[in-house]
């Protein structure tokens, strides 16, 4: 077997440049000055009878009439939500102000008294429309009783510090027995 490749032999020359025009194709000469004219469109013929004709009572209508609009289904509402907001609000107020010392015990035993009172009347008014209490008033009505004890706390260790600050002098007094020792 030989595997020998001659161009000559099989009459392919990689260096062959045709007629010598960089544009020829399979040795075609290209005419010169003249521009490429593609062959003309032809549309593919019609095939008569491709759908069946309509019915002869049929009558076209040229008006639909639209779709009704798709019904609209209302979220009931929980009445007692806002005041379930109210109540966790003030909740977290009266702890935020129930860890301060002075001005906070006042806004921390008002904010935790008026956040149980708003978390019972929202529970009320959800039990009365009939729906699930809210996860907002449970925490609302607990953190109110969170900081409703803390300003409790804190109201009986400043009533503790006033009654030592007052009896002081007379712990003093009360202490010297004159022996002097």
């Amino acid at each position: 077997m030989n595997n020998n490749f001659d161009p000559q032999q099989s009459g392919y020359d990689p260096y062959y440049q045709g007629n010598g025009s960089p544009y020829a194709i399979n040795d075609v000469p290209v005419a010169q000055g003249q521009p490429y004219q593609p062959p003309p469109y032809q549309a593919p013929a019609y095939q008569q009878g491709a759908y069946p004709p309509p019915p002869a009572n049929y009558v076209q209508s040229s008006y639909q009439p639209p779709y009704p609009p798709p019904p609209v289904y209302a979220q009931p509402v929980n009445p007692g939500k806002n005041l379930a907001i109210a109540s966790l609000v003030l909740g977290i107020v009266a702890i935020a102000f129930g860890v301060l010392f002075g001005g906070g015990l006042i806004v921390s035993l008002g904010c935790g008294i008026a956040g149980i009172i708003t978390g019972v009347k929202s529970k009320k008014a959800s039990i009365e429309a009939g729906m699930n209490a809210l996860g907002m008033q449970t925490g609302g009505m607990v953190c109110s009783v969170i900081g409703l004890i803390l300003g409790i706390i804190w109201a009986l260790l400043s009533l503790l510090y006033v009654v030592i600050i007052i009896m002081m002098p007379f712990l003093a007094l009360a202490g010297s027995s004159g022996y002097g020792y």
